[in-house]
């Protein structure tokens, strides 16, 4: 009699004792990952907001160089207030800057102090770099202008003024 035959089997691959994970150590692995999200993701947001107001600040400082070199242009005479942003037009790389918290629909939500309009630089004398010129302001028509009533910290409650002399700070909760 001949002998059965052995019944075949594939070959079966090593098992790796490491792969095996129980549902405990799973759930703290996800725990702690969630953990880490929670603790990096305000640090995110933060670098988020810090960076538009650095891009607001930029615009200002654009800004007032434009006048700077507008009032170049005109015998020292900075822009009337009545159309100021549009005769910085003309010297702006971005012609259409605006606060990067608002949309171009909203308009520019900057505004000029209408105290200075058409004044000259001699005129203002050399304490000039104490006046604040342009600043982020909450009204958003095109050529904005007041007395400083319309400004406005967009930032965390702070706000950018630029000045006559061409200078541009941050951090202002009321015009100086």
């Amino acid at each position: 009699m001949s002998q059965p035959r052995p019944r075949y089997e594939p070959p079966q691959p090593e098992k790796l004792s490491f792969f095996k994970f129980s549902l405990k150590e799973l759930l703290v692995v996800v725990v702690i990952v969630t953990i880490f999200a929670a603790i990096i993701f305000p640090i995110f947001a933060d670098a988020t907001t810090r960076s538009r107001h650095v891009a607001c600040l930029s615009n200002g400082k654009q800004l007032t160089i434009a006048t700077q070199m507008y009032s170049k242009d005109y015998d020292d005479h900075l822009p009337q207030a009545t159309s100021w942003y549009t005769g910085l037009q003309y010297y702006l790389t971005y012609p259409n800057q605006v606060c990067t918290l608002r949309t171009k629909s909203q308009g520019v939500g900057y505004a000029m102090d209408e105290r200075l309009s058409g004044r000259s630089l001699e005129k203002i004398g050399a304490s000039h770099a104490k006046r604040p010129l342009l600043y982020e302001s909450s009204n958003f028509t095109p050529n904005a202008h007041d007395s400083g009533t319309s400004f406005a910290g967009r930032h965390k409650g702070t706000g950018w003024v630029g000045f006559v002399d061409g200078h541009v700070k941050g951090g202002f909760t009321t015009l100086p």
